[in-house]
């Protein structure tokens, strides 16, 4: 079973977000909304790296996040390091709070 936290799950959504980007088929502005959501999933990606204790690996998807879309992965990083302290069913709740209040241009949107 592949739960929505896992390594496969945000594999996936590595794979997904980059054959979207590939394609080319998407105007600028949902093109920065898919490279925001890669960045961030290399960067739940990392963690997993990071409790496995591969630093190599964790540095690779952190670089890989910024590539993708540097202007985002600051507030990436954020959202990564502040959602993983919660459990999953606060996380719902602080999403919705955080969709209502970001500024757009932290959400790449």
């Amino acid at each position: 079973d592949q739960g929505s936290r896992s390594v496969l799950a945000y594999d996936e959504v590595i794979n997904i977000c980059s054959g979207r980007l590939e394609s080319g088929d998407y105007s600028r502005h949902d093109a920065a909304t898919i490279s925001a959501t890669l960045s961030r999933a290399y960067i739940f990606r990392s963690r997993f790296s990071w409790r496995k204790q591969s630093v190599a690996e964790q540095l690779k998807d952190l670089a890989r996040a910024f590539r993708v879309s540097p202007n985002t992965f600051i507030w990436n990083f954020f959202l990564v390091s502040f959602f993983s302290r919660f459990s999953v069913s606060r996380q719902s709740a602080v999403r919705r709070v955080l969709a209502r209040s970001a500024p757009r241009f932290l959400t790449g949107r």
